[in-house]
């Protein structure tokens, strides 16, 4: 009998080495390979840790910041950075719908009263004047430590609002016939727009494309029915030339994996907030989102999750970062393609991880589930600036010959530029000419002609991105 309890305990002992083998040799292995992809990125110039994302100080006389500031007036060092109050006036964006579509003499009297407020005029030239800098760096100190991240995104809100109130200004100019006027400040909430978009962090670009939307809608809106002088058109299509979503993207998908390599070590140092993360004690979980929250939903998830998070399976975390890191060098690779060339490379991404079983990868699904989404968006805001520019030309040629021309290819024969192409498809965008107007649109990500049928209609899941103008 005692001759059997010890082969047991010594069968147990082995099993034990062999295990305890196994766990140092795949922590070790995989540790290793992570820090050879770290190294690579770092050769490459890249950033690996959220303080590296830290842009370079500039000079106050260079730094839009510097003026934001004076409007924002947020305190990053302050326990609750939203204490101070801004100088932004409080523009509810229903008041600028109906300002343009269908404006009555109380809300024109309510927007002119606002506009002439002297403290709405000095935020104004304020922005105006921050929109002409270079470069914009606010002081927020990544260096501090992971906690100061989520301070570093407060002042965003903060310019959203300040576009609207730009794109007033500007539909207010249009309105009085100053068409001039009014392609300048919308060049203004662009040009702030660009500043928000270098930050380089997928929330920044999801704001700046925002804030581009914002802007361009009124200029659809007052460039309906206004005529543009070829001088004008010239100068503000120049601008918009220039602006490169789709740099300013991959530098973010480029930050967005250094802050995700700093979630995975929060993962790996705080089991508690790993184990949060997955299994979020919310007392009623909407059924339409019961899928974010997967380990909410019963005990095995629930132990599979507590056993992810523990010291145990390191070695799985380290292999989650590791795919992390292979998955983020290709979407960065990706990102530097038009949708229509980097889509099925997103969808087949994104099929091999939804085929893999739901306990492989878990952080690595939830960090990049959104990229291929965010990668169709920066599209929709290159489309509508493309669309710009090509409504701009059509003004023009308007201008100079009293009509439209039957197609884009009579207009591109007027033109010392090449159009640009719809990013979706990758042909030229749809033109037809409508009574005294025309339409111009792209086909959108589904890449299905609807007719010219607005994707605002449909909720963004269908129809086209159009700019329509009636005469």
């Amino acid at each position: 009998m005692r001759s059997c309890w010890g082969k047991l305990a010594i069968g147990f002992g082995l099993l034990l080495i062999l295990l305890v083998g196994l766990w140092l040799y795949f922590d070790i292995k995989y540790q290793h390979m992570i820090n050879v992809e770290l190294t690579r990125i770092r050769a490459e110039g890249w950033p690996v840790t959220a303080a590296e994302c830290a842009p370079e100080p500039v000079p106050d006389a260079q730094n839009a910041a510097v003026l934001y500031q004076q409007v924002f007036q947020i305190d990053f060092d302050a326990p609750d950075p939203w204490a101070g109050s801004d100088l932004l006036p409080d523009i509810d964006s229903d008041l600028i719908r109906t300002f343009r579509e269908e404006p009555t003499s109380e809300i024109e009297r309510q927007v002119q009263t606002l506009l002439a407020n002297p403290e709405t005029t000095k935020v104004l030239e304020i922005l105006r004047q921050a929109s002409e800098r270079p470069y914009s760096v606010f002081a927020i100190h990544r260096e501090k430590g992971e906690d100061r991240i989520t301070h570093a995104f407060l002042h965003l809100a903060k310019f959203r609002e300040a576009c609207y109130l730009i794109s007033l200004r500007a539909l207010a100019s249009a309105r009085a016939g100053r068409i001039r006027e009014a392609l300048d400040w919308c060049r203004i909430g662009l040009r702030m727009s660009e500043h928000v978009a270098a930050e380089h962090t997928l929330i920044a670009e999801l704001v700046s494309i925002a804030m581009n939307s914002i802007t361009i809608r009124e200029a659809e809106g007052f460039l309906d029915t206004g005529a543009v002088s070829p001088q004008d058109a010239r100068q503000m299509e120049n601008y918009l030339r220039q602006i490169d979503l789709r740099a300013h993207f991959t530098n973010a998908m480029i930050t967005e994996r250094a802050l995700g390599l700093a979630e995975f070590r929060v993962f790996h140092d705080n089991p508690t907030i790993c184990y949060y993360t997955f299994c979020p004690q919310y007392p009623d979980i909407p059924e339409e989102f019961s899928e974010m929250f997967p380990g909410c939903r019963d005990l095995r998830s629930k132990a599979a999750a507590r056993t992810y998070c523990s010291r145990l399976a390191w070695p799985l975390q380290k292999l989650d970062e590791l795919y992390y890191l292979t998955i983020m060098r290709e979407q960065i690779e990706f990102s530097k393609q038009p949708y229509h060339l980097g889509k099925t490379r997103y969808d087949a991404q994104q099929q091999a991880l939804e085929d893999m079983p739901s306990y492989q990868v878990p952080v690595t699904r939830i960090l990049t589930s959104v990229h291929g989404r965010a990668a169709a968006k920066r599209d929709y805001s290159i489309a509508q600036i493309a669309l710009f520019r090509v409504v701009l030309a059509l003004k023009a040629y308007k201008y100079e010959h009293r009509a439209y021309p039957k197609s884009l290819a009579q207009l591109q024969q007027t033109l010392s530029w090449q159009l640009p192409q719809d990013p979706f498809s990758g042909n030229s965008f749809v033109y037809r000419r409508e009574g005294k107007g025309f339409k111009l649109y792209s086909l959108w990500s589904d890449l299905d002609d609807d007719g010219g049928e607005p994707i605002e209609k449909h909720r963004y899941e269908d129809g086209d991105i159009v700019w329509e103008c009636h005469r």
